[in-house]
């Protein structure tokens, strides 16, 4: 569902857009505006090295580039080469990450949480969580909007968003170290399914928040099928059994946090949001 009545749809035609991931030729003004953005007080040597890491993956264009100009080689099909590589290289570094969570979700589906004691299993499993959460359109805007007013004008803040993206994602998974959040299965056995959107990662704690207000804390809900989600939370859920008045409140969250489009396994799941505001992404 978008913005009026449900409606059915295959799978491949739906929820893409060409080059959403497409890598942009960053300057050496960007790549520094880039490395700055993320440093903070007391951070780990190892974060900190991962994110110059990303900084450098999304530089190598622009780097190829000045190189290829150098001599005097770009120009007709090496140039063409050059634009297509990037567009593939954003999509197969989100395929890398995703394919960081596939572990994981065959455990859940199965219903088994024994992954997540392996602290690599577990590290993978929350870069691949914070990545779902950051790669949206929805996130993608407010990150616009957050950091145009803070970078100088030499930036230009539309060729760093990947980046962007993908460092947050790994600062946020970080974080989860210092301050640790469980991992709970939600089992949905009620007449009704779980939904899910376009933003597949929620954080509860924005779900009524305005664009104008700032989010403090994080709790994340992941729906993985109509009957099971997945809870990242520093509380213990009441009951893993979901009542079918939580269900239909995760859903409401889903919808009203989804930037365009709600998804379910049937028509009716959805028809109580017909017509429901979507909101504004609230500042993280």
């Amino acid at each position: 569902m978008r913005d009026k009545e449900p409606f059915l749809v295959g799978l491949m035609n739906i929820a893409q857009e060409s080059y959403f991931y497409e890598v942009k030729e960053i300057s050496d003004d960007e790549a520094n505006f880039l490395e700055k953005v993320f440093e903070q007080p007391n951070q780990s040597p190892m974060l900190k090295k991962i994110n110059q890491n990303w900084v450098q993956i999304f530089k190598q264009p622009s780097t190829l580039k000045c190189e290829l100009e150098r001599r005097q080689l770009l120009e007709g099909e090496v140039a063409q080469q050059l634009k297509d590589a990037c567009r593939q290289s954003g999509e197969d570094l989100q395929g890398a990450i995703e394919n960081m969570g596939r572990p994981g979700l065959d455990f859940l589906k199965n219903g088994d949480v024994s992954f997540w004691k392996n602290e690599d299993d577990r590290m993978a499993f929350q870069i691949f969580l914070c990545s779902q959460y950051f790669r949206t359109r929805r996130r993608r805007e407010a990150v616009l909007s957050e950091t145009k007013g803070a970078a100088p004008s030499c930036v230009n803040v539309e060729n760093i968003v990947g980046p962007i993206m993908h460092m947050a994602a790994t600062t946020v998974a970080f974080s989860m170290l210092r301050k640790p959040l469980d991992l709970y299965l939600l089992r949905n056995a009620t007449s009704e399914p779980l939904i899910t959107g376009d933003q597949p990662v929620i954080n509860t704690h924005a779900s009524d928040l305005g664009g104008r207000e700032e989010v403090t804390e994080l709790q994340f809900y992941y729906p993985i099928s109509p009957t099971l989600a997945v809870l990242l939370s520093e509380e213990v859920p009441d009951n893993s059994g979901l009542t079918l008045e939580k269900v239909r409140d995760y859903n409401r969250q889903m919808h009203i946090q989804a930037d365009s489009q709600t998804f379910a396994n049937g028509e009716a799941a959805l028809l109580p949001y017909k017509g429901m505001e979507r909101q504004g992404a609230a500042r993280s």
